[in-house]
């Protein structure tokens, strides 16, 4: 098929052509009036034709649409239709649409996925999700038996993976990572930063340590970690980051201070970076969970937070694993969950002072009745 053709008119007509005497309310100018004929090629029998005429008052559209042939697909992109069979990526650099996303920008299998924090937790979940899904993991983390441990599972199941240690907080040991897992796994094709801790309480009793080591770890290990694995994967014009946040990157709340500080750090940087890289072939996306089962906090941390919060149901660490997995597929911009801290967040970003309010005056309530 033939490329299509665009024509383009333009021509003022009168006055008394658009319905209006000059000097009639507010119909003091000339109507103008735009032609525009698509064409689908030549002898193709498919046309369509817009008449927009627009009087200075108000506007008025006339549509005359005709058969226009379906066009070809787009290579790699998986569509709902008659190309709907097209399941498979085929451009490396395929950037998934803002409003409609590929059902697979990252082909899982064979790929070599680093996940850090992967000793435990969310991290350890997505590595052996991946190892599951085929792709060989590089688990990084600080404290080496349980970096091996994990390894080991995922050898278990079938997949290549290999351990290593690492501090992210170490800018250039990051780098090096980068450059050893190339020797012994192959290139990085894919990002999981899940490393982060965190501890609560009132900003004026926090510990200035706590706060310095939070944001070194939480937000700078995740910038040192993206700027190792980042240069490969531009030169290959393929990739996919995943940043696990959390709803306080959106959302700050009483006695979070810090950490939330430290997670709005890590969503500003996402933010930044995936605009950045578009059109580049690599995804940037932000996980945002809320209270997960991991060791992150203790029972007294958690004391210390708002009583509304608890209204929303603790994530299973497995789960908000698979998530980051699927963000890594899919290359979506964000992923909240569960489905009720999603919707509130919602309305945090909308109308941030009633969300704010909302959490002050429930939290009040529960505290009364001592929920």
């Amino acid at each position: 098929m033939k490329p299509g053709k665009v024509t383009m008119t333009r021509s003022a007509g009168s006055d008394e052509e658009a319905g209006h005497g000059r000097g009639q309310g507010h119909g003091h100018g000339r109507a103008s009036r735009t032609d525009v004929s698509l064409g689908a090629g030549e002898g193709s029998g498919g046309r369509s034709r817009i008449n927009l005429t627009s009087p200075s008052s108000d506007a008025f559209f006339e549509i005359f649409l005709a058969p226009v042939p379906v066009p070809a697909p787009v290579p790699g992109l998986c569509l709902i239709g008659p190309h709907s069979s097209n399941l498979q990526p085929q451009t490396p650099n395929l950037q998934p649409s803002p409003l409609l996303y590929p059902l697979r920008v990252m082909k899982l299998e064979g790929s070599v996925i680093l996940v850090t924090g992967a000793s435990s937790g969310i991290g350890r979940a997505a590595a052996v999700e991946l190892a599951h899904r085929g792709a060989a993991v590089a688990i990084a983390a600080r404290r080496r038996e349980l970096v091996d441990e994990v390894a080991e599972r995922c050898r278990e199941i079938g997949a290549r993976a290999e351990g290593f240690e690492l501090d992210v907080t170490d800018r250039e040991e990051c780098i090096r990572l980068a450059e050893r897992i190339e020797r012994s796994l192959g290139p990085v094709d894919g990002l999981v930063c899940s490393a982060g801790w965190g501890t609560l309480g009132p900003a004026v009793s926090l510990d200035p340590e706590d706060i310095e080591g939070m944001m070194r770890t939480n937000y700078l290990g995740a910038v040192w970690c993206a700027q190792a694995v980042l240069p490969g994967m531009l030169a290959r014009k393929r990739g996919a980051i995943v940043f696990v946040s959390s709803i306080l990157g959106i959302m700050g709340n009483a006695g979070m201070s810090a950490y939330a500080a430290s997670k709005h750090a890590l969503n500003g940087f996402a933010e930044s970076i995936r605009d950045e890289l578009h059109g580049t072939g690599v995804t940037i996306s932000l996980l945002c969970p809320a209270t997960t089962e991991t060791a992150l906090f203790d029972d007294k941390d958690r004391a210390s937070i708002p009583a509304a919060s608890r209204l929303v149901p603790v994530m299973n660490a497995g789960r908000v694993g698979r998530a980051a997995v699927g963000l890594l597929e899919t290359g979506r911009r964000r992923m909240v969950l569960p489905a009720l801290a999603a919707g509130f967040m919602k309305l945090s970003e909308i109308a941030p002072g009633i969300a704010h309010a909302a959490m002050r005056i429930t939290s009040k309530m529960l505290k009364r009745r001592k929920i």
